[in-house]
Order: structure tokens, then C-alpha cells, then sequence
């Protein structure tokens, strides 16, 4: 039984009596968002070529202003071929776009998985996933598995030359959920990354495609001393929190991730727990960590 967990959102809760709240929703896991029970979805390859903003008409209910842009499609990677060619106006009002991946401009190359609207004929879509992607011409898959994989190399050729700590990390985490044992090697140089953060991306990826226990050492005792040295009341920076942020890296360690209502499947549930049962067993993690391991999922507001 399939038990789908929510997208990550932001909820931006506004006082004003008059006011409305909104929901904010970012980039979601690309093995999430290509799941095939969640037909109907498009996934294209284009360029924005134009943005347009409307007056915010609505200053006194603080709602956002009513973002579009235009993306022309040059391939359809899973959908009807007759978006080939085709410019679409697609919304981003509410849509947190990944600039750590790739910039919200006029020139930008890039993949996009689309869902259709909530309500609305198929051809209302809205973004799910967006993808940096430089190739001039990609191929056309036959189902969402296949896509997959000629997105993980879309990543992966464009983590091969980036410099940027932001970016390296962005990509990997990107990545992570559906990078395959065979390819695996194209992340290893980055567990010797000067970036702690971006380092912790590399591991959670070759866990995930791995599992693999030499990787699993490493990260327990990386999440051992991180837990016996970081408080949940610290920040990253002034936008996170540290736990939260932590389990991006680490993604397959939360704890809603195996709980049974808000679990994705069985099947990914099964493998999460495998890799924690496996990190309990080396004897590193202490009873005291293990228990916020096992604690109440972290907030995601918390991010916020």
C-alpha cells in the first residue's frame, strides 16, 4: 500500500486578519516526483526565454506577486512529443526556484518535470522538479525509470566540472535519490571534499546507491559527533536550522522516511531501515543519539 508523504513545502503564515496563507513549494526529490503511480506528468528540456511579473494589485493581503515565465521546449524527454517546439507559460508565484542549481533568468538551460494541475485540463502544469541540464539534444525515454537515468547523467556531467561548494553540494543532493551503484565513482571524489557540507552530500549518495558499509561507518561517525556537538537550537547560518539541514544530507535517516503514514512505500521504508539497522550495528552510535535518531520527525519549517 502506497502512502505518499507531502511535497516539501514552506508555509507563509501572514497575521494580518484580512491576510491569507500560501504555500511555497521547492524542488522534490526527482524518484518522488517521477513515480509512476503519479501519472500524469510531462519532463522537457528547453530555455527561458522571457519572465513576466504582474503588478502585486494585492499589497494589503501580502499575497506574492504573480510570477510566469516562458520556457521553449527543444526535447521532450517523457510525454507527448507535440510540446516539441512549442514556448509554454508556466507559473512560478509559488514556486521556491533552486538558485543554488542554476539561475532564474532569461538564457537558462535546463530539464523540467511538470504535473499536471490540481482541477484542470491536462495541459495545466505546473513545476515539480527543475533540473540543470546543458545538452543540446537529449534522448527520448519510454517510461519514467528510463528518464531517470538520462537525467542522472545530466547531473553528473554537470558535476563534473563545477567548482562552486554551493553548487557541488546542490547537485549531489539532487542526485542522491536515484544515482546507480555503476556510477557511483563519479561522486567518490568528493568525499574528500574541504566542504563538510558538500562531503555529506557525496556520502548520503553513495550510501544511497550502495549501501555499502564502508560508507555507513563513515557516516555514523560523522552523525555521531555532529549529534554530540550540535545543539537543535543552533543555525547553520540565519536561514537554518541544524538538524533539518542535516537530514538533507542524510535524507534516508528520518525517521517519517519508515513511519507508517507518512512513508512513501514499503519498499523504500524497508531500505531506509536497512541502512540505519546496519549504522546501529557498527557500534558507534551512542543509546543517546540513537534516541533522537528515533525521535518525532524534524519540522521542515524549521528550515525557515
Amino acid at each position: 500500500m502506497i502512502k505518499a508523504v507531502l511535497p516539501s513545502v514552506a508555509l507563509l503564515v501572514v497575521l494580518s486578519s484580512q491576510a491569507w496563507a500560501y504555500l511555497m513549494t521547492g524542488n522534490q526529490r526527482l524518484d518522488h516526483a517521477i513515480y509512476p503511480e503519479h501519472d500524469p506528468k510531462l519532463i522537457v528540456a528547453g530555455e527561458i526565454v522571457g519572465k513576466s511579473v504582474a503588478p502585486d494589485t494585492n499589497s494589503a493581503l501580502l499575497q506574492p506577486a504573480e510570477v510566469n515565465f516562458q520556457f521553449k521546449v527543444t526535447a521532450v524527454i517523457l510525454g507527448e512529443a507535440k510540446y516539441k517546439g512549442l514556448t509554454l507559460t508556466l507559473p512560478a508565484t509559488s514556486f521556491m526556484w533552486p538558485d543554488d542549481l542554476l539561475p532564474f533568468k532569461t538564457g537558462t538551460r535546463c530539464i523540467l518535470v511538470l504535473r499536471t494541475k490540481w482541477g484542470e485540463k491536462r495541459d495545466g502544469y505546473y513545476i515539480y522538479v527543475v533540473v540543470p541540464s546543458s545538452s543540446n539534444a537529449l534522448p527520448v525515454a519510454k517510461d519514467g525509470e528510463e528518464a531517470k537515468r538520462i537525467i542522472e547523467k545530466e547531473i553528473l556531467a554537470e558535476l563534473e566540472n563545477e567548482r562552486s561548494f554551493t553548487r557541488q553540494r546542490a547537485l549531489l543532493l539532487q542526485v542522491a535519490p536515484i544515482l546507480r551503484k555503476k556510477h557511483s565513482s563519479k561522486v567518490l571524489p568528493f568525499l574528500k571534499s574541504k566542504n563538510i557540507w558538500v562531503m555529506r552530500a557525496a556520502l548520503g549518495a553513495l550510501i544511497y546507491a550502495t549501501e555499502e558499509e564502508k560508507y555507513i561507518r563513515k557516516m555514523a561517525a560523522d552523525v555521531q559527533r555532529f549529534f554530540t556537538t550540535t545543539r537543535s537550537t543552533d543555525r547553520i547560518n540565519e536561514k537554518y536550522a541544524p538538524y533539518p539541514y542535516f537530514f538533507d544530507h542524510y535524507f534516508f535517516l528520518e525517521k517519517r522516511s519508515w513511519t507508517w503514514g507518512s512513508r512513501w512505500n514499503e519498499d523504500e521504508a524497508e531500505k531506509h531501515l536497512r541502512v540505519l539497522n546496519v549504522m546501529f550495528n557498527l557500534g558507534i552510535i551512542s543509546d543517546e543519539v540513537k534516541k533522537i535518531l528515533n525521535s518525532e520527525p524534524t519540522d521542515p519549517g524549521d528550515k525557515k
